[in-house]
């Protein structure tokens, strides 16, 4: 959040949460949460990439700033 408020103008949370995760175990929610948002996130960055045409492999502040 601290890096986001620092150099983003724009932002969105993903909490996982707010994932429907109905039908599974609680006590298997914790394991199964994590992979649920990779998937999330990496369909996210992947269509976020199309649309502003910036390639997820051109890094922007990766090793440049402190996160």
């Amino acid at each position: 959040m601290k890096f986001l408020k620092e150099h983003g103008e724009k932002m969105l949370v993903i909490d996982a949460k707010q994932f429907d995760l109905a039908g599974i175990d609680e006590e298997v929610k914790g394991y199964i949460a994590p992979l649920v948002m990779n998937l999330v996130l990496r369909v996210y960055a992947v269509e976020l990439s199309k649309a502003t045409g910036h390639p997820l492999e051109h890094r922007r502040y990766m090793f440049k700033v402190p996160y």
